[in-house]
């Protein structure tokens, strides 16, 4: 006997008890109202209830006959459906795909700051090393904090030489300025992979993300970076662990890109303890020497929001 034979017994069987204890308790209930019946009449005369109340023997004979036919014939309809072969379930309207549909993402508004934000894939253009930014150049970001995903203010960067004492490197000075505030100024730090002024540039460091790039961006291969927390002691330092995920046609406040995307995380590692991980993905644009898209969910040691996105409003330069 397979399983669906002895779920069918199993069904079975409780129905027929069912039906036995339906049947005991109507035969019970019958001989209590003539009970009552025959003890009122024999104390007090004849009980004058209304005539559909009235419980003598022929009426309820004739209710046990009504309740058992219909028993009957409930307990003969469930046991011919169970004889019966079973239809498969019919999809509901709104369970039903639409025709035509595939498992493809649906390109979003592009400026809807939403984390699900997705994009249509381009080949592998050619030529698409990562340039080196120029001095003199300007980039501005608006930026979300989510849950609700309002524009909550600006990132301004500006590049320029260093004083020659300074070696004459490539600098970055960095401005912020929130919503209907005053902008707050600070030098961000050397355009220099793995230079110890990354480690002061929390979220806003994103700016400092081309450094590490490798010159080929091919889809599926690993890219891997790391440098110190702010003020962060000896062993700890911030993992970026990213994918290349596709070339993308990125859409921005600032105009549509060609766009690396790489997906990953940020982790926060105290001696090769992982203390924090954070969900974080950019994309990056040759065509504006920067990174024109990223993505921050999550909690971190450094930084105050959860929920952060930041997209290119305006670049110049050289």
């Amino acid at each position: 006997m397979n399983d669906e034979e002895d779920s069918k017994k199993r069904k079975l069987d409780l129905l027929a008890l069912g039906f036995l204890v339906l049947v005991a308790t109507l035969l019970l209930v019958g001989v209590g109202l003539a009970l009552r019946t025959w003890v009122a009449e024999r104390a007090a005369g004849p009980v004058r209830l209304p005539i559909e109340a009235r419980a003598t023997p022929s009426v309820l004979i004739d209710t046990l006959k009504q309740q058992l036919a219909g028993g009957v014939e409930r307990v003969a309809r469930i046991l011919s459906d169970a004889r019966s072969p079973q239809a498969p379930p019919v999809a509901s309207q709104a369970q039903r795909a639409p025709a035509g549909a595939s498992g493809a993402t649906k390109a979003l508004p592009a400026t809807s700051a939403d984390p699900k934000l997705a994009y249509p894939v381009i080949g592998v253009p050619e030529g698409h090393q990562v340039p080196v930014m120029p001095p003199q150049g300007r980039w501005t970001y608006d930026v979300y904090f989510g849950p609700g995903w309002q524009k909550n203010g600006q990132l301004l960067y500006s590049t320029h030489r260093l004083p020659e004492k300074s070696g004459g490197k490539l600098g970055a000075n960095m401005s912020w300025l929130a919503g209907g505030g005053q902008a707050s100024n600070w030098f961000l730090g050397v355009l220099e992979a793995d230079h110890p002024s990354h480690a002061n540039t929390r979220f806003p460091g994103f700016f400092m993300h081309p450094l590490y790039l490798p010159q080929s961006l091919v889809p599926g291969s690993r890219v891997l970076w790391e440098f110190p927390w702010q003020g962060a002691g000896k062993g700890q330092v911030r993992r970026f662990d990213m994918r290349v995920v596709n070339w993308e046609n990125v859409t921005v406040p600032a105009g549509a890109f060609s766009a690396v995307h790489l997906e990953g995380r940020l982790q926060y590692v105290d001696n090769e303890a992982i203390k924090a991980e954070v969900r974080y993905s950019l994309w990056y644009a040759p065509q504006a020497k920067q990174v024109v898209r990223v993505l921050w969910l999550g909690r971190s040691p450094d930084e105050g929001a959860a929920e952060m996105i930041a997209e290119l409003a305006t670049y110049a330069g050289p």
